[in-house]
């Protein structure tokens, strides 16, 4: 089915025959848009791509603890009116046609995330249209993979690094505009004992090969020693991970320091309430999977050079808080008491 999709905006046709591009009121705001509001919009919004009936959904969100759970609010169809199988948008679990799903190979992994679903999910020169408006793909790096869209980092947890199989989960792919990534590329952690940090040297490396202010979708293990630190008002915040040093060159020795900075949205009628939620989940000092874009920012310390591996996160689906060495413990049963004689 193809009614599940959540969206980040819409396209209004009001009664005049005028038509507006709608974000959502948590969206930052843009020249090109407007946020929507029930007053003027409610009854009156499409999909962008295909043109399919949407409505506004506020979501719901339940805190416990630090955890996250609920819906962001997004835009989706009714009930029974899916999206045209072309539509930008979607991906499908049969999107290849005349293709078998080989359930021994790696997942191909799309982001739905609300908040960054523009930039990730765009298709580009991976997929086709065919005949009946069917997406297909030629390329032999994704034909045969099975589809899987996930919604949140949370949603990714639950899903692979809980309950996937590891060998699967080792080969997949991760789509993002005209780049597929391996698995290793995207999933940037520590090593289990904490000595070995080569993901992050090979991500730092490749953005240091790249145009100054390239950006690459990772989802990243952050380890703070603090809590995020937050600016008076409450509307902006960074959180650092724990820096670590990577090697000696010409120019002394080198470091590499991830940080989180933490940017709700700045307007809309969510926006308090965005920032309170991103302040919940990061009162504490731990262990976290962000999914975002990485960028490199390099310069000259007193100790030595440091490549600071900059994640902005503008919505609580981007983050969540795990140990992952705990993820896949098993509670061991509890003894049986012996039998009375």
């Amino acid at each position: 089915m193809l009614d599940f999709l959540k969206i980040p905006k819409a396209r209004a046709v009001l009664d005049d025959g005028t038509v507006e591009d709608v974000v959502l009121p948590t969206a930052l705001a843009r020249v090109d848009a407007v946020a929507y509001d029930p007053d003027r919009h409610k009854g009156k919004l499409h999909c962008p791509s295909c043109d399919v009936k949407v409505h506004f959904n506020r979501g719901s969100a339940v805190m416990c603890g630090g955890t996250m759970q609920g819906q962001r609010p997004h835009f989706k169809t009714n009930p029974g009116n899916p999206h045209d199988p072309s539509c930008a948008y979607i991906v499908t679990y049969d999107d290849v046609e005349h293709e078998e799903v080989d359930r021994t190979r790696g997942y191909r992994i799309h982001l739905n995330l609300a908040a960054l679903s523009t930039l990730f999910n765009e298709r580009a020169r991976h997929y086709q249209r065919a005949d009946g408006r069917r997406i297909v793909t030629d390329d032999p790096r994704l034909v045969g993979r099975e589809s899987l869209a996930v919604q949140s980092a949370s949603d990714l947890i639950t899903r692979l690094l809980k309950n996937g199989d590891p060998a699967r989960i080792r080969d997949s792919v991760v789509v993002q505009g005209k780049h597929i990534l391996p698995w290793n590329q995207f999933f940037i952690r520590h090593s289990s004992d904490g000595k070995d940090n080569t993901r992050f040297h090979a991500l730092t490396e490749r953005l240091l090969g790249m145009n100054k202010g390239a950006r690459v979708p990772v989802l990243m293990e952050i380890r703070a020693d603090q809590p995020a630190q937050w600016n008076q008002r409450g509307d902006a915040g960074v959180m650092d991970s724990q820096k670590f040093f990577w090697r000696r060159s010409d120019g002394g020795a080198e470091f590499i320091a991830p940080r989180l900075y933490l940017d709700p949205p700045a307007h809309g009628k969510m926006a308090a309430e965005t920032a309170h939620l991103l302040q919940a989940i990061t009162s504490e000092a731990g262990a976290y999977l962000v999914m975002g874009f990485a960028r490199l920012h390099t310069y000259q310390t007193r100790t030595g050079l440091l490549h600071a591996l900059n994640i902005s996160v503008s919505d609580e689906s981007q983050i969540a808080r795990v140990e992952l060495r705990n993820l896949r413990k098993k509670v061991a049963a509890p003894a049986l008491a012996p039998k009375p004689d």
